[in-house]
């Protein structure tokens, strides 16, 4: 028997899911009280937008992560509050390639699958839908091959790799220092 966390109700340790962080390898929450509490979670972020965009990017740094050490590509621990320190706050990104703000998650500039690497100054903003149809190119490559999607000009594509360009100079300077 163990007693529930979230609901204080004692209950045999089938009714809990396994769990190997807890010394009795079992959460401290009974399957019942994990399902609500996962359930509310998804709920409120689905209603608040800045923690919905802040968590798919979290979300996106954990998935760079374990696919460039897939690839064996030099990996940087990044946070999400280094790449707001790059680019501001995740609420005001906007997608690289189309300007949108719709689902911005993260793009490698050059592709760990070939042969990019994984840190904060290597990737850039970018929409789901723009990151799928990107997929294994380059930044010029893509917009050569499927064009500017969306409402964007070759001007505003132009002012956004200008733009990345700079903060990336301006890494690299401090680095030097």
């Amino acid at each position: 028997m163990k007693t529930c966390t979230g609901c204080d109700e004692s209950k045999p340790l089938a009714e809990f899911h396994k769990s190997s962080r807890n010394r009795d390898g079992r959460q401290s929450r009974c399957a019942e009280c994990q399902r609500q509490a996962v359930r509310k979670i998804r709920k409120n972020g689905a209603e608040d937008p800045v923690w919905s965009a802040r968590k798919r990017v979290a979300s996106s740094i954990a998935s760079a992560r374990r696919r460039a050490r897939e690839f064996g590509v030099e990996v940087e621990q990044y946070t999400l509050a280094d790449l707001e320190e790059l680019w501001g706050p995740v609420q005001g990104w906007r997608c690289l390639y189309c300007n949108s703000t719709d689902e911005i998650g993260l793009d490698h500039i050059v592709p760990l699958s070939g042969g990019g690497i994984d840190k904060s100054f290597a990737v850039v903003p970018a929409c789901r839908s723009c990151n799928f149809r990107k997929h294994t190119t380059g930044p010029v490559d893509y917009v050569q091959t499927h064009g500017l999607p969306g409402e964007s000009s070759e001007s505003e594509f132009a002012d956004n790799v200008r733009g990345m360009l700079r903060t990336l100079a301006s890494i690299a300077e401090q680095e030097e220092e």
